[in-house]
């Protein structure tokens, strides 16, 4: 085991519990929670994504010779994955629509079908979406060696994201942003998938698998605070009237990659022996939370410091008893 995958990880599984504070008690610590959630917490989906797309580079890389055979195999466990968890996560999102909408089964049936193949099934279950949609992006590109092309045209679709986000309100006025804008709600809802925020942080992650980065930790961490000190800069001019009710998203992106070469570069032999444990519990606790959360408090009104214990106390119960069981069937739930 390289000596890095032991930092990734760790910060997995940090990135994890973050995620799990995001939906818990992001309003339950007033402006100082909200402050840490946009600030802090906003970093864990991006550096999932990053590190995805880095494994994938190494397994693409090491398989040079036959990539075909490792990125169909790669494919078949993510869609293993999504169409397990989603077979779980329907009925919630169903439950969902029905609270939203009303009796309305066809307008209901229809946003479903959007959602199984565009948008995600229900909470984080778009992330695996996105997944398989940016790696297919990414082999195509990769077999085609056009791999600037790919960088290029991901962070493309990254901006136009950022704009689909923080400027609707005064880009919308303008006709082509506006069908632009419209198109990408029909068909995505928002900006969580595999073309705005997929595909350009695993691309990220394949550059780092195939170049050779010397960032030595240290640097790392001046990164890293330097990032997080303009993205509460950000956090703070959003706040203000200056922009007209409209919003700049960046610099997550640019604390997501500095938290990154951190694990990348942690030095960390004394725990190489609970890895696997803490990248299995970074997916348990990723994939699951949101179903305790909604299963303890549907409306997630009034979540607090309560839920958050619930919560985590729901997810390792479930891990061990997974672990416990060892069934090879069950073992997709902990990504094992």
């Amino acid at each position: 085991m390289k000596k890095t995958i032991v930092g990734i990880d760790l910060f997995k599984l940090i990135a994890a519990i973050l995620v799990v504070i995001l939906h818990c008690t992001g309003n339950y610590f007033g402006e100082a929670g909200r402050l840490f959630v946009r600030n802090i917490c906003s970093i864990a989906v991006p550096f999932f994504f990053i590190t995805s797309g880095y494994f994938f580079g190494i397994g693409m890389q090491r398989y040079k010779n036959n990539q075909k055979k490792y990125f169909v195999e790669y494919e078949k466990k993510l869609i293993k994955m999504y169409t397990v968890w989603s077979i779980i996560g329907i009925p919630f999102m169903v439950k969902l629509y029905y609270g939203l909408y009303g009796n309305r089964p066809m307008y209901i049936f229809l946003l479903m079908i959007r959602n199984v193949f565009f948008t995600g099934t229900f909470g984080v279950y778009w992330y695996i979406l996105s997944m398989i949609g940016a790696s297919f992006l990414m082999y195509f590109f990769i077999k085609k060696d056009k791999v600037k092309i790919m960088y290029i045209m991901s962070s493309i679709l990254f901006l136009f994201g950022v704009l689909y986000v923080g400027f609707q309100n005064s880009l919308g006025k303008n006709i082509i942003f506006y069908y632009m804008f419209r198109l990408t709600w029909i068909i995505f809802a928002c900006e969580r998938n595999f073309l705005m925020v997929g595909w350009f942080y695993m691309c990220i992650g394949y550059y780092f698998a195939t170049h050779e980065i010397n960032i030595k930790l240290s640097k790392s961490i001046k990164l890293f605070v330097f990032f997080t000190i303009l993205k509460f800069s950000e956090s703070f001019l959003n706040s203000l009237t200056l922009l007209d009710g409209n919003e700049i998203c960046i610099f997550h992106s640019l604390q997501a990659i500095a938290f990154f070469l951190i694990a990348l570069n942690l030095k960390l032999d004394c725990i190489k022996k609970y890895s696997k444990i803490m990248r299995e519990l970074s997916s348990t606790i990723y994939f699951t939370h949101f179903l305790f959360i909604d299963i303890l408090n549907p409306t997630q009104i009034g979540n607090t410091l309560i839920t958050f214990i619930e919560v985590m106390i729901l997810c390792l119960t479930f891990y061990v008893v997974v672990k416990k069981i060892n069934n090879k069937k069950l073992n997709v739930f902990i990504n094992a």
